[in-house]
């Protein structure tokens, strides 16, 4: 027993030594995950970004005011990850010496002098700061700021001395001869912007001249990602070639700056429509053996906000002959009855109208010749509200007992006004 108890004993320092091990791993562990925790809950600093206009209008960093306007400052688009309660103080300054000083998420300045200006923004979060810089060049008073016009092949610019405002925008058709076994919109076009109607009037200073001809070829997207979609540069001079166009509408802007670093912005459209032809085409008659019916598949684009590149509507019309030779018929000679149908489904393949039930294919508004049926279905805006925008299908649809030949279609997608 003796021999028994010394061999436990023998034992006992061990664990002793272990159970010491443990409580300092422990101790380790414990302080490591401390340290993890406190590196979670670390501090991350605010953003600070702040937009600048004058009456309304954004204007960007860089560029010019005239004396006596009032430059209004908004830091809205400033943010804390954290979710912190925010601070904004803002500091303008005139060759290093500080002459304004204010605080509050928005801030109004007027410009007493002439001469350019730096606008500091600091935003803090309790712990961190963040800053942002930017520069505005204030003119005299009386000093003209350049007149903007994007141009196009619709309506005109006015002169520079006018009052009135540019009604121009570029509206171009692609037409196709398609193919009977192509039967999709894949066609593009290129459309060059021309912003020389942009100019000075009379009353800008004699050395003041356009130094900068700044396109935004999407105003709906904010490209650069700085919370302002309208101080996107994508392009710069005064013209530019937007290339691979599809069908659709595009909504731009040219922005004009001059020496002084006055400008103005003119926004417009780019319209492109979509016609596509099919001549000559057969269409099967309605038994198991044949295919009676051919489907053409057109792009339309709807969106509920914005709406400047919402489609206006889709005309598909189909032309026909009236009567058509049964040349299958055993006793040859004998005419038969054409009528063919226009079934739409949406992207999702849900059937969308048809007109199935119209009878009277004689006065469907189209331009066809006598002994001719015309089938036809108008798309308004409002199906692609309803019933989503995407691919689309036409299906021409023969339900007779005989082919249907000589057919003649057209789809016509429409987005100018």
């Amino acid at each position: 027993m003796k021999r028994s108890s010394e061999r436990l004993n023998m034992h006992a320092p061990l664990s002793r030594v272990m159970r010491a091990m443990g409580v300092v791993a422990l101790v380790m562990l414990s302080a490591s995950l401390a340290g993890c925790v406190e590196s979670l809950q670390e501090n991350r600093a605010p953003t600070a970004l702040f937009s600048m206009s004058v009456d309304g209008g954004i204007i960007d960093d860089g560029r010019a005011i005239i004396v006596g306007q009032r430059l209004t400052l908004d830091a809205s688009a400033s943010s804390d990850d954290d979710g912190d309660t925010l601070t904004w103080d803002w500091t303008i300054s005139r060759n290093v010496e500080v002459i304004s000083e204010m605080t509050g998420k928005t801030a109004e300045w007027k410009a007493d002098s002439a001469g350019s200006v730096t606008i500091l923004l600091t935003v803090r979060d309790g712990e961190d700061t963040a800053t942002k810089e930017a520069t505005v060049n204030v003119v005299q008073q009386g000093a003209v700021a350049p007149k903007a016009c994007a141009g196009g092949n619709e309506g005109t610019c006015p002169d520079p001395d006018s009052s009135s405002s540019p009604n121009t925008h570029y509206a171009y058709t692609i037409t196709v001869n398609k193919e009977s076994d192509d039967r999709e919109m894949t066609e593009t076009i290129d459309v060059e912007l021309d912003a020389s109607g942009s100019g000075l009037s009379s009353d800008a200073d004699l050395n003041a001249r356009i130094d900068e001809y700044i396109w935004d070829l999407d105003t709906t997207f904010d490209k650069d990602g700085d919370g302002d979609k309208a101080n996107d540069r994508d392009a710069e001079g005064i013209t530019y070639k937007m290339t691979g166009l599809s069908a659709g509408a595009y909504p731009i802007a040219l922005t004009v700056v001059d020496n002084n670093g006055l400008d103005d912005r003119h926004e417009t459209m780019v319209y492109i429509d979509w016609i596509g032809t099919w001549n000559e085409l057969t269409v099967g008659r309605n038994d198991s053996q044949s295919d009676n019916d051919i489907d053409f598949t057109f792009t339309a684009t709807y969106e509920s906000s914005p709406t400047d590149k919402n489609i206006r509507r889709v005309e598909i019309i189909a032309i026909y002959p009236e009567q058509d030779e049964d040349l299958n018929n055993p006793i040859g000679g004998q005419f038969s009855d054409n009528e063919l149908d226009l079934y739409i489904y949406n992207s999702t393949d849900d059937e969308v109208q048809n007109n199935s039930g119209d009878d009277d294919r004689e006065n469907a508004n189209c331009e066809m010749e006598e002994e001719e049926e015309c089938s036809r279905v108008l798309i308004s805006r409002s199906f692609f509200r309803v019933y989503d925008d995407g691919d689309w299908t036409a299906v021409l649809f023969n339900g007779q007992r005989h082919d249907t030949g000589d057919v003649k279609v057209t789809i016509h997608v429409q987005y100018a006004v």
